[in-house]
């Protein structure tokens, strides 16, 4: 019990002692700086936001007493001016006087508004637009403003105007934002517009940073102008009108706002949060003495950590690199170190010692399966194709074709004494070829007129070794699943060499049969046994196999389909 509990806690352990230095060093430091840095920046938060406030309330008072003193004009003016009252007169001579004084009237009137662009009385009757504009503005602005007063009046119908409302409100046109207010008595309506980007031309002087931005808002929640500040960092104004908050995904901007008492719209401003925090003086004053301390005490930090983990740490990596390179007799040296990293050293030269006994035996077992493998592959003889050799004989002997007969002897020896070798794991070039010839007469024999071949190999690369049987394997398939008696077939072998990406030997095997099943070519390119309850293509996972065996991962096989019929490709590293 006492053993145990010492084991798991214990002074030399670099359990207590990592983090017990990790704590000694960054945790107060951490705890300080987070502190101050909150507490610092909620100030200036709260500083910043209640004088933006401030400023953006004074100038919404401004505006809604401008808006406000417009309205009571208009009122006064629909009330009480003769003119205003004549424009409901049939007298064609009445009308046309009072027109041209309320012109008059108006385009004198409006300069004491410089917040408002224009003035104007609208006849829904006689669909006449009289105006007084202000200074703002251009002829095509003015025009746009003309065509959007009939076309609201024309959507809506006589007797009715959808800019009609007791408050001012927010229309877009041609994707700039207005502020309308109308008055109706009778047919004729009463009104006044003004952009609201001229609006915020005395807020264009108050710099809110580099990326800051003000601009109005609808009572939705939409801003009024094109902000790019507002196109690439998205905010959240639905909040605006509840104080300050932060927003923003990439970059923070800290939202003031102000509602209008005259319309259901807002003034809001966009303080990046970054420019806000620029100048903290205390702040910086802190994290310079942060620093200062942390020079003093992470070189002491630093040799202890080094001193009970870095270095015995370094030893056991380097250790491992050793390892795999493929020194597996290294052995880590005794030294004075923690408990953990004491017991970590003993395990691994042990270890390491259990493994190379263990691969001496592995490697032994694998090349002793290895040659077991190759040679039952070797010794595999199809019993069908036997019987086949010999009724071929006995049709030729009864057709007394002596010179086939011979030439079908020489071939079975030669066949024969080549799958019979043993302790073989590579082959000449030449060799495997030849095997392939005299396998491929004996069929050409069998199926006559109806299999032909060919096998092309450069003469520079006949000595080239290869595994044995590695092609004989998929002619004997093709000829087992593809040559029939009744369309005749072409098999081809060609090698060639390759330089990219890698010096190779390159063997294509082709013929013009019907090609793989689409199943079946997705099963073995997979790399995956392909055998049926015969038995059947057992050959083919043997080859894939003694590739792995023989090459590790560098030789390369794979099946496909060409418009003339199936294709195998195999790629081997040249053997001299």
């Amino acid at each position: 019990m006492t053993a145990n509990l010492k084991m798991r806690f214990s002074f030399n352990s670099i359990h207590f002692k990592l983090p017990f230095v990790i704590m000694v060093i960054i945790l107060p430091l951490v705890l300080l700086l987070i502190y101050f840095s909150r507490y610092s920046i909620q100030v200036v938060h709260d500083q910043v936001a209640q004088s933006n406030k401030n400023m953006i309330n004074l100038y919404m008072q401004q505006i809604d007493t401008t808006l406000l003193e417009v309205e009571k004009y208009m009122s006064t003016v629909a009330s009480t001016d003769y003119d205003y009252m004549y424009l409901e007169s049939i007298d064609p001579a009445d009308y046309d006087v009072a027109m041209i004084r309320l012109s008059n009237k108006l385009s004198l009137d409006v300069l004491s508004y410089s917040q408002i662009d224009s003035l104007f009385i609208y006849n829904a009757r006689n669909d006449e637009l009289i105006y007084g504009f202000n200074q703002g503005g251009d002829f095509q602005e003015r025009q746009k403003i003309q065509d959007h007063i009939r076309l609201l009046k024309a959507s809506v119908g006589v007797g009715a105007f959808g800019l009609t409302t007791p408050d001012w409100e927010v229309h877009k046109i041609h994707n700039e934002y207005y502020l309308f207010h109308i008055v109706k008595n009778g047919n004729i309506y009463f009104g006044a517009w003004v952009n609201v980007k001229r609006l915020l031309i005395p807020m264009s002087l108050i710099h809110l940073g580099e990326s800051g931005k003000a601009f109005f808002v609808t009572g939705d929640g939409t801003p009024m102008l094109v902000s790019p500040t507002a196109a690439e960092q998205p905010v959240d104004l639905a909040k605006l009108n509840n104080g300050y908050y932060l927003s923003g995904d990439k970059e923070k901007f800290l939202v003031v706002g102000g509602p209008s008492s005259q319309g259901s719209f807002s003034l809001a401003a966009l303080i990046p949060e970054e420019s806000i925090l620029e100048n903290l003086p205390f702040l910086r004053r802190l994290v310079m003495l942060i620093l200062y301390g942390s020079l003093i005490l992470l070189p002491t930090g630093f040799v202890l950590l080094r001193r009970t983990f870095l270095l015995p740490l370094n030893r056991i990596l380097a250790a491992m690199r050793k390892t795999r390179d493929g020194l597996i007799e290294y052995r880590i040296s005794k030294f004075r170190t923690s408990d953990e990293f004491q017991n970590i050293n003993d395990a691994f030269n042990q270890m390491m010692s259990q493994i190379q006994k263990l691969r001496i035996d592995v490697y032994e077992e694998q090349l002793s399966n290895q040659r077991t493998e190759l040679k039952l592959l070797q010794l595999q003889l199809n019993p069908h194709f036997l019987m086949n050799s010999l009724n071929i004989i006995h049709g030729l002997a009864f057709m007394k074709r002596f010179e086939l007969i011979q030439e079908m002897s020489i071939s079975l020896v030669q066949y024969f004494r080549y799958m019979l070798r043993s302790n073989t794991t590579f082959v000449p070039l030449k060799d495997e070829l030849q095997h392939v010839r005299n396998y491929l007469r004996i069929q050409e024999l069998r199926y006559q007129e109806h299999l032909t071949f060919h096998t092309q190999a450069p003469d520079a690369f006949m000595s080239f070794e290869v595994p044995p049987l590695i092609i004989q394997t998929f002619v004997e398939n093709t000829v087992k699943h593809a040559v029939t008696m009744e369309e005749p077939m072409h098999i081809t072998v060609e090698s060639e060499f390759l330089q990219e990406p890698e010096s190779c030997l390159k063997i294509t095997l082709t013929d013009t049969g019907a090609g793989f099943p689409e199943k079946v070519l997705d099963i073995l390119n997979k790399g995956e046994q392909l055998q049926d309850e015969s038995g059947e293509h057992i050959g083919i996972w043997n080859v894939q196999r003694r590739l792995k065996l023989l090459y590790g991962g560098k030789a390369g096989l794979e099946f496909s389909n060409r418009s003339t019929g199936a294709c195998v490709e195999i790629w081997l590293p040249l053997r001299e």
